[in-house]
């Protein structure tokens, strides 16, 4: 199984009131990694990314915080995916301290696929394969 591991360093602006990562820069921070995987699975099938379509919809995301991060903090996001299924798939996030590989937030988002060819309860083999390799049996 195959893993994303995007780095991300804290920025000030990604900052709250009290000094730590306001609570929706972390969806920020996973759409940063899937972007990495997205971007993978469509040119397994001979497509680019396309911000006006860009073939694919998060419609669910949960976070979980462990622990704050701080400014400069320099973060690890992995992620994987868990399930597949029909047009939609799963991914599941650990974002962690680079240094002390502390986990700060745990998260899930499902995704559905809205390539042509999808609407049909399923997603284009060649990208279905892509994201197999990241899939965590």
């Amino acid at each position: 199984m195959k893993k994303v591991s995007h780095e991300v360093v804290v920025r000030f602006r990604d900052l709250d009131s009290l000094g730590h990562v306001n609570y929706a820069e972390y969806l920020t921070y996973l759409e940063e990694a899937f972007n990495v995987l997205w971007v993978e699975a469509l040119a397994a099938d001979g497509k680019t990314f396309d911000v006006l379509n860009p073939g694919q919809v998060t419609v669910r995301s949960e976070v979980y915080y462990c622990a704050a991060a701080l400014w400069r903090q320099i973060l690890t996001v992995e992620m994987w995916v868990t399930s597949i299924d029909g047009s939609f798939f799963t991914t599941a996030y650990q974002i962690l301290d680079k240094q002390s590989r502390k986990l700060l937030t745990e998260a899930s988002t499902i995704q559905l696929v809205t390539i042509p060819g999808a609407e049909r309860n399923t997603m284009p083999k060649k990208i279905q394969d892509a994201l197999e390799a990241y899939l965590k049996k």
